[in-house]
């Protein structure tokens, strides 16, 4: 069992929106969120009525705020060769000028298919968009391998 491309980029559009839904209960500032990005895992498991099903999870969000933009896709591509379970990775920030801020979101999904948008903090507005036009920074080969000297 595999998680579908449109599953896959659901399911990162769904955490993204948590986050920030979440943020927003809790009362912080939508406008002074960081950057974050979460590895996205799937392993094999039994639901309720004993079929097999597919566990997605996310791990706790990486906060890229005193990182150097040019790491972040190594930061990416690290913490995705970390699990065998993972299958990809979303990417969220705030762009814009502090008056009229959008959420960029980004989620790529290992075979090198990815997903990109902008929208209002409200979710509303939604537009598919060029990641790599928003944020350049996260234009990669992901699964190439890492070499360290």
């Amino acid at each position: 069992m595999e998680l579908s491309s449109p599953e896959f980029h659901a399911q990162a559009f769904n955490i993204i929106n948590t986050a920030i839904k979440g943020a927003k209960e809790q009362g912080l500032e939508i406008n002074t969120m960081p950057p974050h990005l979460s590895i996205i895992e799937v392993s094999s498991t039994f639901c309720d009525e004993g079929h097999m099903a597919l566990m997605v999870k996310c791990n706790i969000p990486e906060i890229l705020q005193d990182v150097d933009p040019h790491e972040w896709s190594w930061i990416a591509k690290s913490l995705l060769g970390e699990s065998e379970e993972s299958v990809g990775f979303v990417f969220w920030c705030l762009v814009g000028d502090g008056d009229n801020d959008l959420i960029f979101g980004y989620s790529y999904q290992k075979g090198g298919d990815y997903n990109a948008f902008l929208c209002n903090t409200n979710f509303q507005n939604l537009r598919t968009v060029d990641p790599y036009d928003v944020v350049p920074y996260l234009h990669d080969d992901y699964e190439s391998e890492l070499v360290v000297h």
